[in-house]
């Protein structure tokens, strides 16, 4: 007797998850319409106008070479290239790119805009978040920044600092001025003082340092190793209309490492001790520092 056979059962058309139709899909059409705006956007003619906005505001000649989309996981951004930036005092600053996207920070919520900012200049690269506002702020990292084309010579004369640091910045902008704090760590370089006849070669110079309202500068801690000495320090550097006026109250320990430094500090008027070591305060302003 052959055996009966029972047709398949319909099973009807396919039903894809719930998560699927009332998420995935949704929020697959929103990414590829943005992705459709974002390429079709005129980036080429962006550059022109956003250069004469940001020479307006920031009182300079801004020049842009390109200006293009920039994608990635955390949210779509602009991207900037060939940035330049002329004062008229004849001061200039180069940018090699700029990318920018709105940031993820609670900032929003507070009504004010935030953005995350990857820089990559000659003096070095920038990352993290510049919030906006009538106290603007930046919360980020410093990396391989060039200490030699800081205008400290001019701002501190007979003072002169090179190498690369790296480090975490945390400031605001306040009609007081800037305020925050910041930890910085520089490697392979020379630091110059005021009234020391050489500029100490070092191998480590690691500094943390707060803007507050009662000092422009409170120095935590400033350690530098070299092959010559080690130095720390610590203190504050008050405010004043100008930073020459800028009141000093430092401690320093030194410790020579080498036979020959020690006449030469001791000439600069440090009282060694026969452990080629010396203890003093530094007073006076920052254009007049005073050894004790």
């Amino acid at each position: 007797m052959p055996l009966a056979v029972k047709p398949a059962a319909d099973a009807g058309p396919l039903e894809l998850p719930r998560w699927v139709r009332t998420r995935a899909i949704p929020l697959g059409a929103a990414l590829l319409t943005l992705l459709f705006v974002v390429a079709g956007f005129p980036f080429d003619r962006l550059a022109p106008s956003l250069a004469a906005r940001v020479s307006q505001g920031l009182g300079a000649q801004v020049s842009i070479a390109s200006v293009g989309p920039s994608l990635s996981l955390l949210g779509p951004g602009v991207r900037a290239s060939g940035v330049s930036v002329a004062w008229p005092d004849g001061s200039q600053l180069r940018l090699d790119s700029l990318r920018v996207r709105p940031a993820w920070s609670f900032a929003w919520l507070r009504g004010r805009p935030a953005l995350a900012l990857r820089l990559a200049a000659p003096l070095g690269q920038l990352n993290g978040t510049l919030t906006l506002g009538s106290e603007s702020g930046f919360d980020g990292a410093l990396h391989e920044f060039e200490l030699a084309k800081l205008p400290l010579q001019s701002l501190v004369p007979g003072a002169s600092i090179d190498g690369k640091a790296s480090g975490d910045l945390d400031i605001t902008t306040t009609p007081g001025g800037a305020r925050g704090s910041f930890h910085v760590e520089a490697r392979d370089g020379s630091l110059g003082l005021p009234n020391l006849p050489f500029a100490l070669p070092y191998t480590m110079l690691r500094t943390d340092v707060r803007l507050t309202d009662a000092a422009l500068a409170e120095i935590s801690s400033l350690e530098l190793d070299g092959p010559l000495l080690s130095l720390r320090a610590s203190g504050s550097i008050g405010r004043a209309a100008l930073l020459l006026a800028a009141p000093l109250n430092l401690s320093v320990r030194i410790q020579a490492k080498d036979s020959s430094v020690g006449p030469l500090l001791a000439a600069a008027g440090l009282r060694m001790a026969a452990d080629g070591s010396a203890d003093l305060r530094i007073t006076g302003t920052a254009g007049q520092p005073l050894l004790r």
